[in-house]
């Protein structure tokens, strides 16, 4: 595996050995998520506790192996001594500033190399401000009822025994140095024999995605100009963004501050952050993210009267093209008949009704607003910054239903009892229309759908030894007959011991 350009992600836990070695990161950048379970010590006490602290350019990434053992000492139950292998990396760095341990040259520091809820990148040939803690190579092969056994030890010596003695991770402030200027500042102070308290962060801005869905945001770049105070024993202090959306307040009295930064009505507010500076602490940092505040809102009618009904909408961008841009801002279910899509951001949009992720119960068919197929002819939703629009949504005419019937055999002629059923719409076979049945002790099946749509009918038997499926396409002939291979039984165990 190549590590040359990539971007390397890391779990927030790392067991090695005897413990744990927390690695989670509250970075401020493009491509890293804000929700770490871990504690961050400020940046004094990250340094006073790390046994080498430095700038240095990251030169290599390997990937290797650590020996993790799992002990029945740590767990409940009979489980047996183990060891496995635990995939980690070997981060080589070059020495641009020391600030505390070795003075130049090189270092090498291990860090996990797994994907969890909290994650860093590490790039080769970036820039970084790094922390680092000692890990445990080799557990405490302890005494008395429950010893490791020697070959355990053994095992665990010969893995690790060749590994740096020092880690680093997310919860040990490491990070890339562009976003850690003020922390280089604190740290040289200190290193310098003074202690310069302040506080300090960034101020970005997230949008929807479009293009994905799902309700996933996206980084939308740094704000700057915008106005952050900070009030506390010393009084109210305001300062502004820089270019990259950051602030600092330096040389700050002790005590308790409130953050919050000042946002126009076109944002979404932020809520004020608490920060204490302590001559302990150096102080701290407050990060904050905003959004757009546009809205569009409004209610569902059919045939002019105002409906309380069951409807997926998608709110869908449209490029200059009038094409929409992704799949959408989806799963918008509004069974009161009221809808709100919130922190918009400036653009021309359209409704898509049912068009994401179609309820197959809905009898509304799949369409835009007001009503039509093509979006070609969908009402195009202007909305400037801030900008509130309401918008009447007009809902298409209602499916006249039918009652899709049918039977599943297995392939020696026998019913096929059990077996789950559910109709495909052919205009979206990647859609879960939720009509769905299971086959009686006849086989037989019956499912409410509706007239003018297209189906197959799926049944999907399973078995002791996997999942059988097949698909046949409803018609107007008569019921749909489903031929289906029976799954082999699960393997009588009993019988085996």
């Amino acid at each position: 595996m190549s590590y040359n350009a990539a971007t390397v992600r890391l779990r927030s836990k790392l067991l090695v050995a005897s413990g744990l070695f927390a690695a989670c990161l509250a970075a401020l950048s493009a491509t890293t998520a804000v929700a770490c379970s871990c504690g961050i010590t400020p940046p004094v006490g990250a340094f006073r506790d790390s046994p080498a602290v430095f700038v240095g350019t990251l030169t290599a990434i390997r990937e290797t192996v650590v020996a993790k053992v799992n002990s029945p000492r740590w767990t409940e139950g009979d489980s047996p001594w183990e060891v496995n292998d635990h995939a980690i990396l070997v981060l080589t760095f070059r020495i641009d500033e020391s600030l505390k341990g070795p003075s130049a040259g090189t270092v090498e520091v291990v860090t996990d190399s797994s994907d969890t809820s909290c994650y860093a990148g590490f790039e080769k040939g970036r820039r970084y401000l790094i922390y680092t803690q000692t890990w445990t190579k080799v557990p405490d092969p302890g005494s008395g009822d429950e010893p490791m056994p020697t070959s355990i030890l053994e095992r665990v010596q010969a893995t690790n025994k060749l590994l740096p003695d020092l880690a680093t991770g997310l919860c040990t402030r490491s990070g890339p140095l562009d976003a850690r200027q003020d922390e280089l500042e604190i740290i040289r102070s200190l290193k310098d024999g003074r202690i310069e308290t302040r506080i300090y962060g960034a101020v970005r801005r997230r949008e929807w995605n479009f293009e994905t869905g799902y309700h996933g945001m996206k980084d939308a770049g740094p704000m700057g100009g915008v106005l952050v105070t900070a009030t506390g024993p010393g009084g109210r202090f305001e300062t502004t963004t820089d270019g990259e959306g950051r602030y600092r307040f330096a040389n700050l009295a002790s005590g308790e501050y409130s953050i919050v930064p000042v946002f126009t009505k076109v944002y979404s507010p932020s809520p004020s952050t608490r920060v204490d500076v302590t001559p302990e602490s150096g102080g701290g940092s407050a990060y904050f993210w905003t959004s757009t505040n546009g809205r569009i809102a409004g209610r569902l009618f059919e045939s002019g009267k105002y409906v309380a009904s069951e409807v997926d909408l998608t709110l869908l961008a449209l490029g200059p093209d009038r094409s929409p841009t992704g799949v959408g801002l989806d799963h918008i279910r509004h069974p009161g008949g009221a809808f709100v899509f919130e922190r918009i951001p400036p653009g021309r949009y359209v409704i898509g009704i049912n068009r994401w992720s179609w309820r197959g119960k809905s009898p509304y068919p799949p369409t835009y607003h007001p009503g039509v197929e093509d979006v070609e002819q969908a009402a195009v939703i202007e909305l400037a910054a801030g900008q509130e629009i309401t918008v009447d949504v007009s809902l298409p005419a209602r499916l006249s239903e039918l009652t899709v019937t049918g039977v599943v055999v297995w392939t020696d002629g026998t019913p096929g009892t059990g077996a789950y059923v559910e109709l495909i719409d052919a205009a979206m076979p990647g859609i879960d229309t939720e009509l769905t049945a299971i086959s009686d002790a006849e086989g037989r099946f019956s499912i409410r759908a509706f007239r003018d749509r297209s189906y197959s009918a799926r049944a999907t038997a399973n078995g002791g030894h996997g999942t059988r499926s097949h698909d046949v396409p409803i018609t107007s002939s008569g019921p749909a007959r489903i031929v289906i291979e029976r799954p082999p039984p699960a393997p009588d165990r009993d019988r085996e011991r």
